[in-house]
């Protein structure tokens, strides 16, 4: 895609890697009217193994198209010949800013919810893992990074996993050197802890890892992160997992059966396939629907949507007045929550949970 194309409006966010731009097309009538923009950072522009993994994004992320899945429209190199990527804009807030929220009240999210959001994300992992490329072939996609950060909840309750940028996938992609973890230490899966495990990372690891987020969801508490990445590593080559029973009150058997399959220490003992994780979480509360998210997201950011449509209105306006301004507004664009760390105490215990599936903070 042609950098050109677009006009760089607001500044979304920034971090080691690279920085995501709000961005509009020059081309009237385009659909979406709006994107968000990736570029590497100049520094890691010369790096030859982060622009492997940064070109494997690029070529892997526009094959995926699912509701479920971040959308990424193309790629391509700036002016400055650093690499961007394309994407999808979304209004809303990652699923760890949430958890935040709600625990600093002293409170987690209704089990039906959980269950919901669970479903949907096995729903988008079993849609990258069986995804073919144009020619029908299969790409063999395994995430990798499956954590609350890279779970997105829009404004519309809309569920949305996010961030391929550790995605390996099994063909013309760049693979990881043997014996090199990538991702978070406290989502990965006890196999990954040996270089043999490693070498045979399959799509289980995914399962696994949701596993590890839907049991923290439900206890309120870390299942594997420690003081050290050391300790969390031991932590989860040992692969102690206390019964929920023992962590929260109020866990329905369904649920509770469905994480522990998905956190088998034995892989073959786990879902074979995402989508029958999917299937089962879907079954646990019927009840629930996109709505209840929603309002989740509203209670517990109750001005969020507000703040982030008067954010881009004023980037639009922005592009009327002075084409060539980037905009970089004095306080963080209100998304930045989607980019900050899971919780970070590792141990918390919290009485009170949501008694309804839209239940947020209290006030």
């Amino acid at each position: 895609m042609n950098y050109g194309d677009f006009q760089l409006r607001g500044l979304i966010a920034e971090g080691g890697c690279g920085r995501v731009y709000f961005a509009l097309p020059k081309r009237p009538g385009t659909t979406p009217s709006h994107f968000a923009i990736k570029i590497v950072r100049p520094e890691h522009a010369d790096n030859a193994e982060f622009m492997k993994l940064f070109d494997d994004e690029a070529r892997l992320a526009p094959e995926l198209v699912h509701s479920n899945v971040v959308r990424t429209y193309g790629s391509g190199v700036s002016p400055q010949k650093l690499p961007f990527l394309v994407m999808e804009y979304l209004e809303g807030i990652s699923l760890a800013a949430v958890c935040q929220k709600l625990l600093s009240h002293r409170q987690v999210l209704h089990r039906g919810v959980v269950s919901w959001i669970g479903a949907r994300v096995a729903e988008a992992l079993a849609y990258v893992h069986h995804a073919q490329d144009q020619q029908s072939c299969p790409l063999g996609v395994v995430h990798r990074d499956v954590n609350p950060t890279n779970i997105f909840l829009t404004t519309a309750g809309e569920v949305k996993l996010i961030d391929f940028g550790l995605a390996k996938a099994a063909q013309h992609l760049a693979h990881t050197r043997t014996g090199q973890f990538k991702g978070k230490l406290e989502y990965m899966a006890p196999e990954q802890t040996t270089v043999e495990g490693l070498r045979a990372t399959d799509h289980r690891v995914d399962i696994f890892a949701l596993g590890v987020t839907l049991w923290e969801l439900v206890a309120g508490t870390r299942l594997f992160k420690r003081d050290t990445d050391l300790a969390t590593f031991e932590a989860v080559k040992r692969c102690k997992i206390p019964t929920l029973r023992t962590k929260a009150g109020g866990c329905p058997p369904g649920l509770e059966a469905a994480i522990s399959k998905a956190l088998a220490v034995d892989r073959d003992q786990r879902y074979a396939d995402a989508g029958e994780l999917w299937r089962v979480l879907d079954g646990i509360d019927t009840k629930v629907k996109q709505d209840h998210v929603k309002q989740v997201v509203e209670q517990c950011f109750p001005t969020l949507q507000q703040e982030q449509r008067e954010w881009s209105q004023t980037a639009f306006d922005v592009a009327k007045a002075s084409p060539k301004e980037v905009m970089r507004p004095s306080l963080e664009h209100p998304s930045h929550w989607a980019f900050s760390h899971f919780w970070t105490p590792s141990k918390l215990l919290f009485l009170d949970l949501a008694p309804v599936p839209h239940d947020g903070p209290s006030s």
